[in-house]
């Protein structure tokens, strides 16, 4: 009887040690690639909230966030998109980092996603002499696959 509990025990122990060994693994592996996404996002200096962008001022705002899987995943193709539009539009470009927790239950978050047609994040805003531009995730997700592909 008391080989029995011990044996549960045991097994109990051996389960959460295992249990406890994989969350950590996963904790070490999201804090990699948030140092990976913070390292990718650098080349955007300018630094916008989206709460101040109006169609009155020029740029390519890059929507993103720290939060965000597909943001983590497709930010290393950042850099290669902006620079590509800035050669043929002159338009600085900002970061607008997006918190996901805050902002998602922001009804004026709401309202600026409706105002310019964005769908998600992440997401690429360019505006120019009054008008703007949404490009495309799936332009994102695209030339990220062609970059991988090299």
């Amino acid at each position: 009887m008391k080989n029995k509990k011990l044996i549960y025990i045991v097994v109990i122990v051996l389960v959460a040690l295992v249990v406890g060994i994989f969350a950590k693994k996963d904790d070490i592996k999201l804090m990699m690639e948030q140092k990976e996404y913070k390292n990718n996002i650098k080349f955007l200096v300018n630094k916008k909230s989206w709460k101040d962008i109006t169609s009155e001022e020029d740029g390519l705002y890059v929507l993103t966030s720290e939060d965000c899987p597909y943001c983590i995943r497709f930010s290393s193709s950042y850099e290669y998109i902006v620079s590509n539009i800035q050669k043929k539009v002159n338009v600085k470009s900002y970061l607008v980092e997006v918190d996901m927790d805050k902002d998602f239950k922001d009804k004026n978050y709401e309202k600026f996603y409706e105002k310019y047609g964005l769908e998600t994040i992440p997401s690429m805003l360019l505006i120019k002499d009054g008008k703007y531009k949404v490009l495309p995730t799936e332009l994102i997700d695209k030339t990220h696959q062609e970059l991988n592909k090299q």
